[in-house]
């Protein structure tokens, strides 16, 4: 269930307490007793890092970031998308078992996520970062830009200045076109054969392999919809709404 989480004296060094989360859910699985495998895309550094708790306690794995490369940390510069990602994973000798996956890319993640799990790799765990902004129920999705040429190139090719000045779409621009709705998230995952089984809430989803979980109870989303729900990207971007092109590419998953 998701239950909030009992901090013990163990670190962490995610966003919210992503990596607590995750170790309480491999123990649930005997999966924390031994070095598994990784995958972070998305990577802001140690602070801020889901896997740097797993890669301390001896796991291996490689991480993906479209604006940094950092050898020590085994970061590479790519950008992951729909057409890249299982490349990317393949190039990298990534196991087909790989135990972990982190989606944070602020954008396409369920596209990204469905690339993944419709390719011959099989994740155990995954944690996928969702648009807080949309209440439960509420199933909008960020579109795949790599699916649509002409949307991609009148979004996408443009000159960014400021971070938050919303001239383009590579990086966020503050407002609340960014990732997909929980709700959306959650129906691909129980399509692709993954449950939902905790949040972190305003930041992430926990997807675990449905022939891994088994019998054990999973949570039912509608009832913590307060958990999910957090409208925090409302006070960015000075209030301004999403422009007009980008609520108009927003995707509908229940019709997709």
């Amino acid at each position: 269930m998701a239950l909030p989480v009992l901090l013990a004296a163990a670190p962490s060094y995610s966003q919210g307490f992503q990596d607590l989360r995750l170790r309480r859910i491999l123990r649930e699985l005997d999966l924390d007793t031994r070095p598994g495998t990784f995958v972070e895309f998305g990577w802001r550094g140690l602070y801020g890092a889901n896997t740097h708790v797993l890669s301390s306690r001896g796991w291996s794995g490689v991480r993906f970031d479209g604006d940094r490369r950092d050898a020590k940390h085994n970061v590479t510069r790519a950008m992951v998308t729909t057409h890249s990602v299982v490349r990317l994973f393949e190039r990298h000798g990534v196991p087909r078992d790989i135990t972990y996956v982190s989606v944070d890319i602020d954008s396409a993640d369920i596209w990204v996520l469905r690339a993944l799990l419709r390719s011959s790799f099989a994740p155990t765990v995954l944690t996928v970062e969702y648009n807080s902004n949309y209440p439960w129920g509420v199933a909008l999705a960020f579109p795949d830009l790599d699916a649509e040429p002409a949307l991609s190139k009148k979004m996408w090719d443009k000159p960014c200045t400021k971070m938050w000045d919303g001239s383009c779409t590579k990086i966020w621009d503050g407002s609340c076109f960014m990732g997909s709705s929980a709700t959306a998230i959650a129906l691909a995952a129980r399509e692709l054969g993954y449950h939902v089984v905790d949040v972190e809430p305003g930041l992430d989803l926990f997807l675990v392999r449905a022939s891994a979980w088994g019998a054990r109870p999973v949570p039912d989303l509608e009832k913590i919809a307060d958990w999910i729900y957090r409208p925090i990207n409302l006070h960015y971007n000075a209030g301004k709404s999403m422009a007009a092109e980008h609520i108009a590419a927003l995707v509908d998953y229940r019709e997709y």
